[in-house]
């Protein structure tokens, strides 16, 4: 049995897609490690003590081709009301954290 080219491709897709969603896991679980450390410093709670991908698109960052991910998440300053948040990370380097305006 000999491999076709079709196969070969096939293969390479499906080979590609595992490894973007294996480092994708990396980078969400490093993302919610440093989300949780930044509320804590700022006195806020991460509810539901989770983050969602929001996007993730290829970009050229320092002339090489990477993967920019986009987190949100919710917070609460006076456990009343919930606010979104954002981090964003490009490769497995966080780019940038904002946090909604909230009541204090």
């Amino acid at each position: 049995m000999t491999l076709q080219l079709t196969d070969i491709i096939l293969l390479l897709f499906v080979s590609g897609l595992v490894t973007l969603w294996w480092h994708g896991k990396a980078v969400k679980e490093l993302a919610l490690v440093q989300v949780k450390q930044k509320c804590q410093a700022m006195d806020l709670q991460l509810l539901d003590d989770t983050i969602s991908i929001h996007h993730t698109f290829p970009i050229w960052d320092r002339g090489q081709l990477n993967i920019k991910r986009v987190f949100k998440f919710e917070f609460t300053a006076t456990g009343i009301s919930r606010y979104t948040g954002t981090v964003q990370y490009i490769g497995k380097r966080m780019n940038t954290i904002h946090f909604e305006v909230h009541q204090i």
